[in-house]
C-alpha cells in the first residue's frame, strides 16, 4: 500500500490509500503526532524535508508546487477542475512500514527532532527511542522482517535478526498498543517522536502488536459483570414466581 503525504487536499482513505502527515481537523490526534507533521512543514524547502517523509514510509507527495521539493521525482500531474494542477512526486527510497534496526538513541524534546534530520543518522539503521538504555550495533548486523499481517488494530512480523534490535512500525504510537514477541510480553515503545518500536532478541521470532483501547476493555467488562447480575436476578424473580402460595 502506498503511503501519501498530503499538504493540499483531503485524505485519500476512501480509494485504500494511507495518508501521512495529514492536517488535524478535529484536535482528537496525538500531541506528537501533530508536532511532527508541524515539524516536517518547518523543514520544507529543506533535506531534512525528504529525510522525514523517507523515514515516515512515504511514497508519494502530493503538492500545489514543485518549488523546494526538486529531490523528490516528478511521477505526473492531475488538474480534473481545479484552480491549479497537482503534482505527484514520488520520495526516493522509502523505508517499509515495518523494518528491524540494531542502533539506538534515546533522545526527547527537541533533541530527538534534530535526529531525525541529522545527516549522521541512518533511520535504516538507527532508532530515537524516548526512553531505555541506548544500544550500538555491530557494523555486521543484519535483519529481515516480513509483515504477516497489517490491520489498523493489529500487526505481525515474522524478524530474524543477528543480533538483539527493535522492530520499528511507521505508524502512530499510543499507550494501548500491547506487544508479544513468541507469545511473551514485550514492551511498546515510542520511536522516532511519533510511531512504535519494540525491542527484539536475536534469532528468528514472530513479533504481533495489539491495539485494546482500556476504555472499551472496561466497558466490556462492566457489561459482562450486569449481564450476569441482570441473569441472577432474573432467575431469582422467576423463582420466587414459582414458589407454592400458602
Amino acid at each position: 500500500m502506498a503511503e501519501v503525504a498530503q499538504n493540499t487536499v483531503p485524505a485519500l482513505r476512501r480509494w485504500g490509500v494511507a495518508g501521512s502527515f495529514e492536517t488535524e481537523m478535529i484536535g482528537l490526534g496525538a500531541p506528537y503526532v501533530r508536532a511532527l507533521a508541524a515539524f516536517l512543514q518547518s523543514q520544507e524547502e529543506t533535506p531534512g524535508f525528504v529525510r522525514l517523509l523517507r523515514l515516515a514510509a512515504v511514497h508519494v507527495v502530493l503538492a500545489r508546487h514543485t518549488e523546494g521539493l526538486e529531490t523528490l521525482v516528478p511521477v505526473g500531474t492531475s488538474d480534473d477542475g481545479l484552480p491549479a494542477p497537482i503534482h505527484i512526486l514520488a520520495v526516493p527510497d522509502p523505508l517499509p512500514r515495518a523494518y528491524a534496526v540494531g542502533t539506538s538513541r534515546v533522545e526527547t524534546g527537541v533533541a530527538a527532532y534534530r535526529s531525525l534530520v541529522d545527516p549522521a543518522f541512518d533511520p535504516a539503521r538507527e532508532v530515537v527511542l524516548r526512553e531505555g538504555t541506548p544500544r550500538q550495533a555491530s557494523a555486521a548486523f543484519q535483519a529481515r522482517t516480513s509483515l504477516r499481517a497489517y490491520k489498523a488494530d493489529r500487526v505481525v512480523a515474522d524478524v530474524e535478526l543477528s543480533e538483539p534490535g527493535y522492530l520499528v512500525v511507521t505508524d502512530a504510537f499510543a499507550e494501548d498498543w500491547t506487544a508479544f514477541v513468541d507469545r511473551v510480553a514485550a514492551p511498546v515503545l515510542r520511536a522516532n517522536v511519533a510511531f512504535r518500536a519494540v525491542p527484539v532478541p536475536a534469532g528468528r521470532h514472530t513479533v504481533e502488536m495489539r491495539y485494546r483501547p482500556r476504555a472499551i476493555v472496561a466497558g466490556l467488562w462492566i457489561s459482562a459483570v450486569s449481564a450476569v447480575v441482570l441473569g441472577a436476578l432474573l432467575l431469582r424473580s422467576r423463582g420466587a414466581a414459582l414458589e407454592p402460595r400458602a
